[in-house]
C-alpha cells in the first residue's frame, strides 16, 4: 500500500487545525521540516498523533504548565478547567511532539 502524498497529508493537517486561530503555513512548513530527517513520509496516523500531542502540549502550556500542577489543589482545578479560549499550536509544540513520538534513532 502506498503512503499518501504530501498534499493528502497537508489536507489532513489542515482539517484538524482552525485556520482562523493558527498560522497554517508556518505549521505545515515546520511539519515537513521535521519529517525531512526520516526515511519514509508520514502516515495519516503519524500526522494525526503528532498534531494531537502538539495540541495537548499547547493546552498544557496555556493552562500554566508545571506551575499549575504544583499549586494548591483548588487553584489547580480552576486553572485546568480554564476558559473556552483555545490556545494556538506553535512550531515548538510540533517540535516537542515530534521528539516525543519519534525517537531520534528511529528513522522509519
Amino acid at each position: 500500500v502506498n503512503r499518501p502524498s504530501k498534499d493528502d497529508i497537508d489536507k489532513i493537517i489542515s482539517s484538524r487545525i482552525d485556520p482562523n486561530k493558527q498560522n497554517m503555513e508556518e505549521l505545515l512548513v515546520e511539519f515537513w521540516k521535521l519529517w525531512a530527517s526520516r526515511e519514509k513520509p508520514p502516515t495519516p496516523r503519524d500526522a494525526i498523533h503528532m498534531l494531537a500531542l502538539a495540541s495537548s502540549l499547547s493546552e498544557y502550556e496555556h493552562k500554566g504548565g508545571d506551575a499549575a500542577l504544583k499549586g494548591e489543589p483548588y487553584e489547580t482545578r480552576e486553572t485546568l478547567c480554564g476558559n473556552k479560549l483555545l490556545p494556538q499550536i506553535r512550531p515548538e509544540h510540533l517540535r516537542d511532539a515530534f521528539k516525543e513520538l519519534f525517537a531520534a534513532g528511529d528513522t522509519r
